[in-house]
């Protein structure tokens, strides 16, 4: 009698446990008030504030937006003439920069743009350039206090980008690219108070599960 063929897979072990961008305390709240619990434009998956894209929170989970690259230029042009008043020579020094954004998750953000009516296309070109005045103060405002303890409430491992330089006689080149496991980790501690997480910590250093 032939030995019977092994038998398919279950689902449960077939499939992983999909994981859930909602913390505990943003889905209690939201049967009360309104907290702002989303779905995700590319994955279509929800998600709360705690575990949003640093780059469009409004529109994007922590999972998706996270393939970008920025790449910024700076040139160095140097010239000496011959100043007759002075009758010396005279060194002058431009700079110029440039930025360049790309990324598989920029080309799919574009797309978007093309689906739009008029009427939104003004809106979220209005939403973005409040969105830019915005963070341009905040940028401003943490030059001046330079990264304070009040600005480093929330606990973070390390930060969601890594920036690399590239530095030749006439430009220096600097390339920023997002990093999803560090965001992703990083949106975990942010949804926890200061006593759960430093208990996360200590669990993980000591080789436990949480």
């Amino acid at each position: 009698m032939p030995e019977p063929e092994n038998p398919p897979p279950q689902n449960s072990e077939a499939e992983e446990q999909k994981e859930v961008n909602t913390c505990e305390v943003c889905t209690t709240d939201n049967l009360l008030k309104a907290v702002g619990i989303k779905r995700c434009l590319k994955c279509n998956d929800l998600y709360c504030f705690h575990f949003c894209s640093t780059i469009d929170p409004d529109n994007y989970c922590v999972d998706c937006l996270n393939d970008l690259t920025l790449l910024k230029n700076e040139e160095v042009y140097k010239r000496e003439d011959w100043d007759l008043e002075s009758d010396r020579v005279k060194r002058i020094i431009r700079r110029a920069r440039t930025f360049k954004i790309g990324g598989t998750d920029f080309l799919f953000a574009q797309r978007m743009n093309s689906q739009i009516s008029d009427a939104e296309l003004e809106l979220k070109i209005e939403y973005f350039k409040e969105q830019v005045s915005h963070m341009i103060m905040e940028r401003e405002e943490r030059k001046i206090k330079k990264y304070t303890a009040e600005k480093a409430a929330s606990i973070k491992i390390g930060t969601a980008s890594l920036t690399t330089s590239v530095k030749t006689p006439t430009a220096v080149t600097a390339k920023t690219q997002m990093d999803k496991n560090m965001a992703k980790l990083n949106a975990v501690f942010s949804s926890l108070d200061p006593a759960s997480a430093a208990k996360l910590i200590s669990n993980l250093l000591k080789g436990k599960k949480a």
